[in-house]
């Protein structure tokens, strides 16, 4: 993403000042949904160290149904798809187009794992 913040960004078109405004509204809006989500979650739990514990392997994991996960299934996923593409939209790029298209693909197949996982 360095490389591509610091080359020559070639536009598919220049958006319209307002419509710009708008998609950089939705991306603060991403920034205020990806801090809330990140609020709910223990940190120790998120990265992995919680398992170390040994009574925190036997215990099965709670399920989350405060807050934003109330509406919307990974809070976090969706915040940073919120992101991705309203910086697209603002600034349309065809190297952020395929950045933000390898990172959606990445998200929808790790959802699609762990829901094949946790039906075993």
């Amino acid at each position: 993403i360095w490389y591509f913040a610091q080359s020559e960004v070639i536009l598919f078109y220049k958006p319209p000042f307002l419509l710009r405004l708008l998609f950089c509204f939705s991306f603060g809006i991403g920034i205020i949904f990806l801090i809330l989500s990140l609020r709910q979650y223990s940190l120790r739990e998120f990265i992995g160290f919680s398992y170390l514990n040994d009574q925190a392997k036997n215990d099965p994991p709670e399920l989350i149904t405060t807050g934003l996960n109330r509406w919307v299934r990974h809070p976090l996923y969706a915040a940073m798809l919120l992101l991705f593409w309203s910086y697209f939209f603002a600034f349309p790029s065809f190297s952020f187009l395929i950045i933000t298209l390898i990172f959606k693909e990445k998200i929808t197949l790790k959802i699609r794992w762990n829901t094949k996982r946790a039906k075993l």
